[in-house]
């Protein structure tokens, strides 16, 4: 329909004719009058896609560049076109979206297209993960675009590209302290109302050295939909390569030391590993704070995910400020993390420990009077003290010994050789609720104890003294309650124990040999009450007559040398004793005192029928005493009544 391309002429031939003898050529192919040439107009086109990405999520438009050349057409002309952005999302080799923009190509110049952005697409306000590229079309028209022509982009690596997804994960930790507070990985964090259930391993003593352990869980997980496992490829519960996550986790102790320990991790949490997938544990020893001993108080762990090492960056791409790149696969993916480093809470009840303080409870007493003089020991004040105010529940007992003493002995926990050992107390019971702030305080009466009963009034000269103790075995096999401000946060906290696990003593605890407060002077004063009685017969024929008492006889009464009674004490003086309607009489004995254990005392006599001696088989440092008496001449005698 149109003359091509080439050289045109005319050739004229006039045959023989009249007028014309021989024939006439003329070729025109020379002749400028006789030829022209037809030029062909050519048009092409070289494109290239300007703002291209290599991963989803861009938000900057897109546009094509487009160079003309143009052949026996004039410099300028310009032309009409199409240039359509593709993208195929699911890799299928089709478009799924498309978007057409009018291009005016002009001989010898370069021109862009109008930009493409994602919402012209209809993508979406990002653009998505997919291979785009550009095709332009310029349609037949005018003198010069003789036939439809443009340019194919999907097969050409100017004008194509392929934007990997943009994907993230996170990750994050879970934990469980092997002696929390709280158990089976609750993590949920204390509150006022939360109550400890004191299971065994939760109950830690301090002052130990042996490790502490933290058990830590990794999970990761997918933000996008559909999810994938980048990491894990797979899908073997282990990171792929060299690929590890860093955890790092922080034992803190009350007072402000902390230390900080970092583990990589190789493989993740997952249901089908079971519990103990992806799970790693940390320990710490009392020497990784320069300590010791654990000291008594709260303890607790915080966990977090650090980073990743080993990342396979095929892209050699980066990841946005906040993010850490997990790995890249050219034209698939690049995986980044995101908010992972957030650090597990300190009142985790699953992270928090506690170390228990142990106790030594001690007693001391007072007794209520320094001095006696009725032969009795003296009441006594006890204190018992937990030494600690944390305690509670704890019934405690305390046990004593009475002693006799020639002197005072020395102040210490060693009990004089010349003790004599008078009785033992009825142990004293102090009852859990007595105690306030972990002291109690009870007093002791030596009157209102059946263990004394043969003790009382016959106590003599020399000193008292109470030895108190508390045995362990008397507080073991209980169950007692230990509180403590949790975090000095005003939250009171209870945990249940085993007495014998906070018990910090041997077998006994005393408060030894303390003269100045335990110990009581006796001066013990006497007297004779003695009864004269008749006597019938003579020598070993006669009998004493009871109910005959001696009424208003008179006896006098004179210490002696020896207990013959035979001869007075130089200058001694005569004491008078007139005797009741019962024939009774007490004699007032302020010159007699004992003068040792075990030996006769030697006492006043009436007409060698009175003798005063020690009796035996009394309570150790007693001074108690009997009568002897023998027939007089006057066939009366005398029996005793009784002896202070």
């Amino acid at each position: 329909d149109a003359w091509a391309g080439g050289k045109y002429w005319f050739n004229l031939n006039v045959p023989v004719q009249a007028h014309v003898p021989s024939a006439k050529p003329l070729n025109g192919f020379d002749d400028s009058a006789e030829s022209w040439t037809t030029l062909v107009p050519s048009v092409s086109f070289a494109t290239r896609a300007q703002a291209t990405f290599n991963l989803a999520g861009n938000t900057t438009p897109v546009s094509d560049l487009i160079w003309t050349g143009c052949t026996n057409i004039p410099d300028g002309t310009t032309f009409t076109g199409t240039s359509t952005l593709n993208v195929d999302t699911d890799r299928d080799g089709k478009a799924d979206h498309t978007k057409s923009v009018t291009v005016a190509p002009k001989c010898g110049r370069t021109v862009a297209s109008p930009t493409v952005s994602p919402k012209d697409l209809g993508v979406g306000d990002r653009w998505p993960a997919g291979f785009y590229w550009w095709d332009l079309n310029v349609p037949k028209q005018g003198r010069y675009v003789l036939n439809d022509t443009g340019h194919a982009g999907h097969g050409d690596a100017k004008e194509s590209w392929t934007a990997a997804a943009s994907r993230l994960m996170t990750a994050g930790v879970t934990s469980q302290a092997a002696n929390g507070l709280v158990a089976d990985w609750n993590q949920q964090d204390v509150t006022r109302d939360t109550k400890f259930d004191s299971h065994a391993s939760s109950l830690l003593i301090a002052g130990g050295t042996d490790p502490v352990s933290d058990r830590v869980r990794l999970d990761v997980k997918s933000l996008d939909t559909p999810a994938h496992r980048d990491w894990d490829t797979n899908n073997d519960g282990r990171f792929d390569g060299s690929l590890r996550f860093t955890v790092k986790t922080t034992m803190h102790l009350t007072g402000g030391k902390s230390k900080a320990k970092t583990l990589d991790y190789a493989s993740y949490h997952s249901v089908a590993g079971g519990n103990d997938s992806g799970t790693e544990t940390f320990s710490w020893t009392p020497a990784d704070f320069g300590l010791k001993a654990w000291p008594a108080g709260d303890a607790w762990f915080t966990s977090q995910v650090t980073g990743v090492t080993g990342a396979d960056n095929g892209m050699n791409v980066a990841c946005p400020a906040g993010q850490t790149l997990v790995g890249s696969k050219p034209n698939e993916y690049r995986l980044c993390l995101t908010d992972y480093a957030k650090e597990t809470s300190e009142l985790n009840g699953a992270e928090n420990i506690h170390f228990t303080p142990r106790f030594k409870p001690s007693v001391t007493s007072k007794v209520t009077a320094s001095t006696m003089s009725d032969g009795n020991p003296p009441r006594d004040e006890i204190t018992v003290n937990l030494n600690t105010k944390t305690v509670s529940g704890l019934k405690v007992t305390a046990r004593a010994d009475v002693y006799w003493t020639p002197d005072k002995g020395t102040d210490g926990t060693a009990l004089p050789a010349n003790r004599k050992h008078v009785a033992a107390v009825t142990p004293l019971v102090f009852d859990a609720a007595s105690f306030k702030d972990g002291v109690a305080t009870k007093t002791y009466d030596p009157a209102k104890d059946p263990a004394m009963k043969n003790v009382l009034g016959r106590l003599g000269t020399g000193y008292v003294t109470y030895v108190w103790r508390i045995d362990r075995t008397d507080l073991t096999g209980q169950n007692i309650t230990y509180g403590w401000d949790w975090h000095a946060k005003g939250w009171t906290k209870t945990l249940t124990f085993e007495s014998a696990r906070l018990l910090d003593m041997d077998a006994t605890v005393s408060d030894g040999w303390r003269p100045g407060r335990e110990q009581a002077e006796q001066t013990t004063g006497w007297w004779l009450k003695v009864t004269k009685i008749g006597y019938l017969g003579h020598n070993a024929n006669g009998s004493f007559q009871p109910d005959r008492p001696a009424k208003g006889a008179v006896l006098n009464m004179q210490e002696t040398v020896d207990q013959t009674g035979r001869t007075p004490v130089a200058g001694a003086t005569t004491n008078t004793i007139t005797l009741n309607s019962k024939g009774e009489g007490t004699f007032p004995y302020h010159r007699i005192r004992e003068s040792s254990i075990n030996r006769s005392t030697v006492v006043s006599r009436n007409l060698d029928a009175l003798t005063m001696s020690n009796v035996h088989d009394q309570p150790a440092g007693s001074s108690g005493h009997f009568l002897r008496h023998r027939r007089s001449l006057d066939a009366q005698g005398l029996r005793e009544n009784g002896l202070g």
